[in-house]
């Protein structure tokens, strides 16, 4: 999954209670909170967020829908992180079609490592020779494919399967689905996605079939790792979710198979790196990007 989607220009309206749907609420935290506060909005059912800035603070803006008891489940955002030092400010109100269509200005078709090509479902594209195009429409989901953890994930998955067949893909936090679409598309025979929010659950089954893939991908709600042995699992979570679940990877990955996880914020690689050494994997590979790092474990 994505931690978010850069975009400082996000247009919001003024406020009128009787027509809009969301909150926008501003969080500013340093950086070294960045997993406890993702886990916090994760337990508190937020389906995403705008990361303005990661440098010198995190300043993230959530979006809580209006509706019964929205009162209730700011206070307790509040109560949870206002102790932290974490600042809790709300900005104004956005409808619906606003926050789906606000940040498009700025999202576009691009070219990606060698083959892969990630194309917006609003634009067109015609495709060269040797190219694979993701038709990708995030919505209200993690996972365009600008952040640098989605990108450099990207780029260890395609090399690894330009090289390597696999049958049976992973995809733990699958948000857009654009991992697993990527995964179908460069040859493996079956992919996995699963994610625990039904947003993302949604949103990856509709760009699923927006790509054709839905004969090679299954999607499904699931909190945690899929029962399963896979050739390749991906996740792009966070650092705290890798050590929690990095037992579970063990379990899900087949000797000699491959394990990429990303969203791991540099500071925090070396703990990664400990608990699935700890569990018999071994890096291979690893790209760095925007102070965030994926890696690519061998399962021994």
């Amino acid at each position: 999954m994505e931690a978010g989607l850069k975009n400082s220009k996000t247009p919001f309206l003024e406020d009128n209670t009787q027509s809009l749907n969301w909150l926008a609420i501003a969080l500013t935290a340093r950086p070294d909170q960045e997993d406890m506060l993702y886990d916090m909005l994760i337990e508190r059912r937020f389906s995403g967020w705008v990361v303005e800035s990661d440098d010198p603070q995190l300043v993230w803006v959530c979006y809580l829908p209006c509706e019964s008891g929205w009162e209730i489940r700011l206070a307790s955002l509040k109560d949870a992180l206002l102790p932290l030092g974490i600042s809790v400010d709300v900005r104004s109100s956005v409808k619906d079609e606003d926050w789906a269509n606000c940040w498009k200005q700025d999202y576009h078709v691009r070219p990606w490592g060698k083959t892969l090509v990630i194309c917006p479902s609003w634009e067109e594209y015609q495709a060269k020779p040797g190219q694979h195009v993701i038709l990708m429409d995030p919505g209200m989901a993690f996972g365009t494919g600008l952040h640098g953890s989605t990108s450099s994930c990207l780029l260890l998955l395609e090399e690894y399967l330009l090289e390597n067949k696999v049958s049976q893909v992973l995809d733990v936090g699958t948000g857009s689905g654009i991992l697993a679409i990527a995964a179908a598309k460069l040859g493996a025979d079956h992919v996995l996605a699963s994610d625990n929010d039904s947003v993302a659950v949604r949103t990856a089954q509709e760009n699923v079939g927006r790509n054709g893939e839905t004969e090679k991908i299954a999607v499904q709600e699931y909190d945690g790792v899929p029962e399963g042995e896979y050739d390749l699992v991906l996740a792009n979570i966070v650092a705290a979710v890798h050590v929690a679940l990095a037992e579970e990877y063990a379990r899900a990955v087949a000797k000699g198979g491959r394990l990429i996880v990303s969203g791991i914020i540099d500071f925090r690689r070396n703990e990664v790196l400990g608990a699935l050494h700890g569990q018999g994997f071994v890096l291979e590979k690893e790209i760095a990007e925007d102070e965030w790092v994926s890696l690519r474990m061998v399962r021994q």
